[in-house]
């Protein structure tokens, strides 16, 4: 079995960190981190990881750009990879979230890391 690559966008430092930290120790999976759309874009172009976790709002560029952006990729590798959203805005400002935004699942923080872990071995688990 090849070892996951998965990448966390998040402008919170600690959040990142945290996540990080549980994702380590409960996957064989190499866990990359970065605080902003643009830093992100640079790392999925370039190591093509296998699972994006993005937090949607973010300074500059939230979430919603960066997945629409990437599903634009001409890289099938990088425009149907595996995406989770994660935000702490109310349901009732995301109320079309369902629709037309490029994300495979949106999780609410703050979340039961156990939760996430649920939906990020449904998406690895052909690996």
């Amino acid at each position: 079995m090849s070892k996951l690559t998965l990448l966390a966008v998040d402008d919170n430092a600690d959040s990142l960190e945290l996540l990080k930290t549980v994702l380590d120790s409960s996957f064989n999976v190499n866990v990359l981190t970065a605080t902003s759309a643009s830093e992100a874009w640079q790392i999925l172009t370039q190591v093509q990881p296998d699972i994006l976790i993005s937090d949607i709002v973010m300074p500059e560029e939230d979430g919603f750009s960066l997945i629409n952006k990437i599903r634009r990729h001409q890289n099938e590798k990088i425009s149907n990879i595996s995406a989770i959203a994660v935000t702490a805005l109310p349901e009732s400002e995301l109320d079309s979230f369902e629709t037309n935004n490029g994300f495979n699942k949106l999780i609410y923080k703050p979340f039961d890391f156990d939760y996430l872990i649920q939906h990020i071995n449904e998406m690895v688990s052909p690996y």
